[in-house]
């Protein structure tokens, strides 16, 4: 399922962070997608706590960079700046992840778990809101 090669990764990495951090319509799209979630499940991997609270603080940095991204890139006009951008943010994203004592491949198979098992969904938000809180 997880590709080899750095840029795969980055982009697989990106994609799946805007993918994550994009609010949903909840029911009308949680009914279209349900079926293919279902199909997308793949066999149930445990993960430590210790796991779960660097994705968490993995993920905060990675909207973080997702966000100045996106402020930064809304000023370019030129498509090679904005491609060049992209890809800085992408290390930038992998970097994150590693800083905080994860694979890539970890993270994303958290972030992928987390689409599918609701306990687990639950259980990394209430981390994010908890890490929210002492940050404030």
């Amino acid at each position: 399922m997880f590709r080899t090669g750095a840029g795969k990764c980055i982009g697989f990495l990106a994609l799946l962070c805007l993918f994550l951090a994009c609010p949903v319509n909840a029911e009308e799209q949680q009914e279209e997608y349900q079926p293919e979630l279902m199909q997308q499940q793949s066999p149930e991997i445990e993960f430590t706590d210790e796991q779960l609270d660097k994705a968490v603080d993995a993920y905060l940095q990675i909207v973080k960079i997702r966000d100045d991204f996106h402020r930064s890139v809304s000023d370019v006009n030129d498509p090679e700046v904005a491609r060049e951008m992209q890809i800085e943010a992408g290390e930038a994203m992998v970097e994150a992840v590693h800083q905080n004592g994860l694979e890539v491949q970890t993270y994303n198979q958290i972030m992928q778990a987390a689409q599918v098992d609701e306990d687990l969904r639950s259980l990394l938000l209430k981390r994010l809101d908890g890490s929210r809180e002492s940050d404030d």
